[in-house]
């Protein structure tokens, strides 16, 4: 618990113009995207510090890394300067990549702007761009010195970008306990005071689940994995059908509680209980679903230690565990329909 106390100090809740006040006097260079750069350059870059990214997730790529790198050395920053991500998940990812290999490593602090980006990029340091092909294969991970959690700037988001971070709320509620899944379920999306301060609440219990597992595992290679819950799918969709993270990790816990079944880890009953209430937030019409594109994807796999797929799955919620599969299991369960695996289980 250590790590997390330790963690937990370099965490604060204020306005931005605040929070990047008391930066004002040491040297910092900000990376945001265009779309907040319109919406916030007057209040909170006024000077020439700062790139702005088209936003998307086509700007994760070495390209755009190599570009800012070049930016800091024409301008002579020292490897003293704190690089300041604003912006949601793939600012978060640039951010993080850039202050890591910079100079060899300098200061990095984070406002993330998106609900997706609160509870899920911009904790525990993991940080990367995509290749040509396929998604976050370059990249290192790297603690944020400073994160800090406006959420007045959720007040800006549609709620289709709520639902999308919801998502990763959701999966924390899977792996971590039953109590707080059944929290994070019943959550109504709204703009009302009440549903605002219940999601303030929530934003800082999914950090602190989020931080249990990271913490003894920064390098990914225990505890930490249960994270990538929906994630090996869910990867092998997003950049193909150019959807938002979360909603292609919900539409990867569809498919990993369908496994969960399918290897008879969860009952029935649980398995149309919880593929009813992702269902509810899945905008991913299987009918849409290119199979020879997610075995490229899942065989790709950085994640991946044999001609099997490592796979995080369900024996309950709360219980989750890592488990090898076949290519052809995974085939067979995601191009079936809910009643035909209910009638071939």
């Amino acid at each position: 618990m250590a790590w997390i106390e330790d963690y937990q100090k370099r965490i604060s809740y204020q306005d931005s113009i605040n929070f990047l006040a008391a930066l004002s006097e040491k040297e910092y260079f900000i990376i945001t995207d265009n779309n907040l750069e319109k919406l916030y350059q007057k209040r909170l870059f006024p000077t020439n510090n700062y790139f702005s990214i088209e936003a998307g997730e086509a700007s994760k790529t070495m390209e755009t890394i190599n570009e800012i790198l070049e930016i800091l050395l024409e301008n002579n920053y020292s490897r003293n300067v704190i690089i300041i991500g604003f912006g949601g998940g793939v600012v978060c990812d640039i951010a993080g990549f850039v202050s890591a290999i910079y100079k060899r490593g300098c200061a990095l602090a984070l406002l993330p702007s998106s609900l997706i980006a609160m509870v899920d990029a911009s904790i525990g340091g993991k940080n990367g761009v995509n290749s040509l092909n396929f998604k976050n294969q370059f990249g290192t991970i790297k603690q944020a010195d400073y994160i800090n959690f406006d959420l007045n700037l959720l007040k800006t988001l549609p709620l289709s970008e709520i639902a999308n971070g919801m998502a990763e709320i959701i999966k924390h509620g899977l792996i971590y306990s039953l109590s707080y899944y059944e929290k994070v379920r019943s959550y109504d999306i709204s703009r009302d005071d009440k549903s605002m301060t219940q999601l303030s609440e929530i934003i800082k219990e999914s950090i602190a689940i989020k931080l249990t597992f990271v913490s003894g595992d920064e390098n990914d290679r225990e505890q930490r994995r249960f994270l990538n819950f929906g994630h090996t799918l869910g990867h092998a969709i997003e950049k193909n059908h150019n959807i938002g993270h979360g909603k292609a990790v919900l539409w990867g816990m569809i498919q990993a509680i369908k496994l969960s079944f399918k290897l008879r880890m969860i009952s029935e009953e649980q398995f149309r209980e919880l593929k009813a209430d992702l269902d509810r937030l899945n905008i991913v019409s299987n009918n849409l679903i290119n199979w020879d594109e997610i075995s490229r994807a899942l065989l790709s796999d950085k994640k991946r230690k044999s001609e099997n797929v490592t796979f995080i799955l369900l024996k309950g919620v709360g219980n989750p565990l890592v488990k090898e599969i076949e290519l052809d299991v995974i085939k067979q369960v995601v191009m079936t329909d809910d009643e035909n695996l209910l009638r071939n289980s």
